[in-house]
């Protein structure tokens, strides 16, 4: 943060204001902590329900027999709307992740404030000049994983379109095609004793 923290009065001596400054600093912490949870919530709450929507559809295409006339044709569609929704996921993401990130920061540097009220000294510094805390992970861009995961199930949904149909008479199961079960040739070379 690069702005000056404003400093408190100091009514009858320097105690009650360390108290005061430090019920601030947590306030201030604790709102930004939950900005941030509730923002990593609906940010994973889309992300699931657009991969769920996504591999239904990708699912049901592939499990029914769908009349569709000209596949390449739907797969185009299917492609344009699946690349729209990845941008737009993308897109959606990293202004999540560039909020996110502000809220990290604020939590911080409230942080280092208490730290400083606490030992009545800053946070130890590295080389860059960012606090050397254990407990501080580097931040990355985690959104772009997202992103590519929902483009990777539109992808995965235009391949179930121009996936070859498998014809019924081919289906396996007893109920649907009897004649499909074998019967294996009986055999004197039986491993089963009888």
């Amino acid at each position: 943060m690069s702005q000056q923290t404003p400093e408190l009065t100091k009514p009858d001596g320097d105690q009650p204001a360390k108290s005061l400054r430090l019920d601030a600093l947590k306030a201030i912490r604790e709102s930004a902590y939950q900005r941030w949870e509730r923002r990593r919530n609906y940010e994973w709450q889309l992300s699931i329900s657009i991969w769920t929507a996504l591999a239904a559809f990708s699912a049901i295409v592939v499990s029914k027999d769908f009349p569709i006339t000209n596949r390449y044709l739907a797969a185009a569609v299917v492609a344009f709307i699946g690349g729209a929704i990845s941008f737009l996921h993308r897109y959606y993401v990293l202004k999540m992740f560039e909020h996110t990130i502000a809220d990290v920061h604020i939590q911080r540097w409230a942080e280092q404030e208490i730290y400083r009220l606490a030992f009545d000294t800053g946070m130890p510094r590295n080389e860059q000049g960012f606090p050397d805390y254990p407990f501080y992970p580097p931040m990355s861009k985690y959104g772009r994983v997202q992103a590519v995961i929902t483009l990777m199930l539109a992808c995965a949904a235009v391949g179930a379109i121009l996936a070859p149909r498998i014809p019924q008479q081919l289906s396996c199961t007893p109920a649907q095609n009897p004649a499909a079960i074998q019967r294996a040739p009986a055999s004197d070379k039986s491993p089963v004793s009888r």
